[in-house]
């Protein structure tokens, strides 16, 4: 559970890429699953501000994150890429055959 002042410590990440100093993007894989809704969207809310500085990234599959990303879209610092479900068959990388 990452709560606002551990975030916040993302702003100063950098990094040296070709003798410009940029910062470190924030990567964020599910990690708001076991909030309540109340919390969930106020750390979102959270984020979006830190974006100012350093761009974060939300991985998730939560219908929560995804309608608050949908919402927030239109007004605010937000980009939402959703995929399509395929039902399209897998092929396994090898076979024991």
């Amino acid at each position: 559970r990452c709560h606002a002042s551990e975030a916040s410590a993302w702003r100063h990440r950098t990094s040296v890429i070709d003798g410009n100093e940029e910062s470190m993007p924030l990567l964020i894989d599910d990690a708001f699953a076991a909030l309540p809704l109340e919390e969930k969207t106020a750390v979102l809310d959270h984020l979006v501000s830190l974006s100012d500085s350093t761009q974060v990234v939300i991985l998730t599959d939560d219908h929560v994150v995804a309608r608050w990303a949908r919402s927030r879209a239109a007004h605010a610092p937000v980009t939402l890429f959703e995929l399509e479900t395929a039902s399209v068959a897998v092929e396994p990388a090898y076979s024991h055959r």
